[in-house]
């Protein structure tokens, strides 16, 4: 922005013109960071959350995520509302707190979620190919729109990102 005043103005008006001109600071074009994604911290349930074991999902079409969607979430146009570790933990473990930590996500309206399972040796870990079953389970298919692996950026073959319904306002 010029500080110079427009041509054809009056002594008067240029003196007003300068005055302010030194006050005005440009504005800075920069990215807003986007926010970092939400922690859920809950406590898993000590009942029965319901089958934790690996279930074998090759014979179903799993709900992928739309491309669009995908990419957008990847290039951080639509937020991770949080994060769900499950590094470390047994199959059990794992189970409940995001079975528990789902819930909690869907009562909360959030949409976008990633969760890391690591990858395991050669690939191979028991949480990433649990996790197929886990989310197409009875339990959970009626809360998730869809699902895919993560994009490099967020963990590739050791994170998924599981996209939640929208909560409709009559339930």
């Amino acid at each position: 922005m010029t500080k110079k005043p427009p041509p054809g103005l009056s002594d008067k008006d240029r003196q007003e013109w300068e005055a302010i001109a030194r006050e005005v600071k440009p504005i800075r074009k920069t990215k807003a960071a986007p926010p970092p994604p939400k922690k859920i911290t809950i406590q898993p349930p000590r009942q029965e959350a319901g089958n934790y074991r690996i279930i074998d999902v090759t014979s179903s079409q799993p709900p992928a995520l739309d491309r669009k969607i995908k990419r957008k979430i990847a290039n951080r146009r639509i937020p991770i509302d949080a994060t769900l570790d499950l590094h470390g933990m047994t199959l059990q473990e794992a189970w409940e707190y995001m079975f528990a930590a789902l819930m909690q996500a869907a009562d909360q309206n959030f949409r976008t979620l990633l969760v890391v399972t690591g990858r395991g040796r050669d690939g191979q870990g028991a949480l990433r190919k649990a996790l197929p079953g886990w989310l197409e389970s009875d339990r959970l298919r009626d809360k998730i729109a869809g699902w895919e692996s993560a994009d490099r950026s967020h963990g590739g073959d050791g994170a998924f990102y599981v996209r939640l319904k929208r909560r409709r306002h009559y339930e």
